[in-house]
């Protein structure tokens, strides 16, 4: 069962992530403010919990996450440096239940958008597209996950 602090990290970052994925959309980039944003919220999670083993799994998970995404989207111009802060930022404010859902959702979101681009005929692998919607759509994903299971 997931916990109230956890809860409550998850939630705090919905704003957060809806205002970073508007002006991701509009301007194709994530500003520090609202990395910087989620990371205090991650870390004062990770204060509150006062735990060695969620600190370890948050940034496993974020250094995973980031060496994926990473290499494989980077090198294809889908993805820029705040992208790769903002996934790892996340990672600290997830509770390790959270994260196979997140990063599948998030992997399923992306594979979804490639799928509807290559159905129109659209160049798929050299595109710079908005991250953060996809960030944040695999937040609230992530949150009915943790309130049903």
């Amino acid at each position: 069962m997931i916990g109230a602090i956890d809860l409550a990290a998850v939630v705090a970052c919905l704003p957060i992530l809806t205002a970073a994925a508007w002006d991701d959309y509009k301007n194709l980039k994530i500003r520090n403010k609202y990395v910087v944003a989620v990371l205090a919220i991650g870390v004062c999670r990770l204060l509150m919990l006062n735990s060695s083993a969620a600190l370890f799994s948050s940034m496993l998970s974020g250094l995973i996450a980031a060496a994926v995404f990473y290499a494989g989207a980077y090198h294809y111009n889908w993805l820029g440096g705040g992208d790769v802060k903002m996934i790892i930022a996340l990672s600290l404010t997830l509770p390790y239940q959270a994260i196979p859902p997140f990063y599948f959702s998030m992997v399923c979101l992306s594979l979804a958008w490639c799928a509807w681009r290559l159905y129109n005929k659209k160049e798929v692998w050299r595109v710079k597209a908005a991250l953060a919607p996809y960030l944040l759509a695999a937040n609230i994903i992530t949150l009915l996950y943790l309130l049903l299971f």
